[in-house]
């Protein structure tokens, strides 16, 4: 609607009073105000006969903007002189959220299914690459089906952040949108090509490793940039908090999905069938890795909630429910690591503490870049 458009900055000031429109608020007018600026003594005044959305071409123009009535609001409306091409940058921002949003969704599912391919031992159900033994089709075979669903997934998030990419260079965004969505299509393309080599080098500990951090390193930046697409301006940088302690944490939560993969490429999930002290006569470095994984847990988790206490008093309602949410969470992927050490490292729920634990990554990116920087008084 036009009375909802953004205005860059409007100042009116003459008989009754004044009114303000500031950047990145509706410019929109109460009702008082409506009835001053339209008595005949003000500079801005409009006739009555003016119908909504013929209002717009022929109100006065007061340098760059043209002051119009909406009728159906009984309010006086201020847009710029590019009313039309804002409403429909509006609209269309629409599609580069929706793409963002569907992108960071499909790369949590690759970076699930992956995880499925690695506790299944599916890795090398496809010993080629980029087909499946040569062809195209699916293969109804569990481990080379798994495999090959990878890759069809991985082929869609690369369309999707590519797409993704090109929205966000067309349309009105951010330079840190612009910025995230082409660090996202770098990455996917260079984590397609490790994939490849993953599979030809056939699944060295090296490319393992070096492809899940890539992966989960894909899933922040995909993550981030949905959460700058919905931000839009807004967004004016990292809080000093966000740089101190969100980065802290994120550091030490890719630290530990790192040593999770340890534990599972080592066999180690085994080794400690107790939680969360081991007792057990396995090989004392299956132990030393188990035990180094809990360690790291505690490490991260206390310094998640650090941050999330140190950004509190500065946040928002939105920001500190999702922040009790990442708490839950933490104690979620805590609880769930529990139950794979009592299983002896079930398939099933290792897969599932996988899974948690990137929901984790993800709620803690969204709250890292989320938090504003207003609260800068706060930091330490």
């Amino acid at each position: 609607m036009y009375s909802q458009v953004n205005v860059q900055y409007f100042r009116w000031s003459g008989f009754g009073g004044s009114a303000i429109a500031k950047a990145g608020s509706p410019a929109r007018l109460d009702q008082a105000r409506a009835r001053r600026m339209n008595r005949a003594e003000s500079p801005f005044a409009i006739s009555d006969s003016c119908k909504c959305r013929h209002c717009f071409d022929t109100a006065p123009r007061t340098g760059d903007y043209r002051v119009g009535r909406d009728q159906r609001l009984g309010m006086v409306v201020v847009v710029d002189k590019v009313l039309a091409e804002a409403s429909i940058d509006k609209s269309r921002t629409g599609a580069l959220k929706l793409s963002a949003l569907v992108t960071a969704a499909l790369t949590y599912g690759l970076v699930g299914l992956g995880s499925t391919v690695r506790v299944t031992e599916s890795g090398m159900g496809c010993p080629s690459w980029p087909l499946c033994y040569g062809q195209l089709g699916p293969i109804f075979q569990l481990h080379p089906l798994l495999e090959e669903s990878h890759r069809y997934l991985a082929s869609l998030v690369t369309i999707a952040a590519i797409l993704t990419l090109l929205l966000a260079l067309r349309l009105p965004s951010s330079a840190a949108t612009k910025k995230s969505a082409k660090l996202a299509v770098g990455l996917v393309l260079f984590q397609v090509l490790l994939g490849g080599l993953t599979v030809l080098a056939r699944n060295a500990p090296w490319t393992v490793a070096l492809h899940l951090i890539t992966g989960l390193v894909f899933l922040a930046i995909t993550t981030a940039t949905a959460a700058l697409a919905f931000l839009g301006d807004a967004f004016t940088g990292l809080s000093p908090i966000s740089r101190r302690w969100g980065v802290l944490s994120l550091l030490s939560t890719l630290l530990l999905l790192f040593s999770g993969s340890l534990v599972v490429g080592s066999g180690a999930g085994a080794a400690c069938p107790s939680w969360p002290v081991c007792f057990a006569s396995a090989s004392p470095r299956l132990v030393a890795v188990a035990l180094f994984h809990r360690v790291v847990m505690g490490a991260a988790g206390l310094t998640i909630v650090v941050f999330l206490v140190k950004g509190w008093n500065g946040a928002d309602g939105r920001w500190k429910i999702w922040a009790r949410v990442t708490v839950l969470m933490v104690l979620v992927v805590a609880g769930i690591g529990a139950q794979v050490a009592l299983s002896k490292s079930s398939p099933f729920w290792a897969d599932i503490h996988l899974g948690a634990a990137a929901a984790l990554w993800v709620l803690l990116v969204v709250e890292v870049i989320t938090l504003k920087s207003t609260e800068a008084s706060h930091a330490p």
